[in-house]
């Protein structure tokens, strides 16, 4: 991610840079900061425009955004007055750990140690 020609380095407490975004349903996104927090958006795409409208609440936000190959896009606009250029890959459902590994109720022994 690069705010106003500055790239932001991947720091877990930077509240501006983003870790994820996600577009799982239509004209609803939700971007995860690097500290964990999620912010909704309400999200209009225009396909012919390649222009996303991200919007929270009276806030309005417009990336324009291209595609680089099948799994790759570039976005860059304007955010709360910041230029911001983001380079995000698509990851499918099943790269996700719970989809991979499963969901039990009950572990003999904890998977994170």
């Amino acid at each position: 991610m690069v705010r106003n020609q500055d790239t932001l380095p991947p720091l877990i407490t930077d509240g501006r840079r983003w870790q994820h975004i996600a577009v799982e349903f239509p004209g609803r996104a939700v971007i995860q900061t690097m500290p964990g927090h999620l912010r909704w958006f309400d999200l209009e795409v225009d396909t012919s425009a390649q222009r996303a409208i991200f919007s929270e609440g009276r806030f309005s936000d417009t990336l324009y955004y291209d595609r680089a190959g099948a799994v790759s896009w570039h976005f860059r606009g304007i955010v709360r007055g910041d230029t911001v250029t983001v380079k995000a890959t698509r990851w499918d459902k099943e790269q996700f750990l719970l989809m991979g590994r499963g969901f039990n109720w009950v572990n003999e022994s904890p998977f994170n140690r």
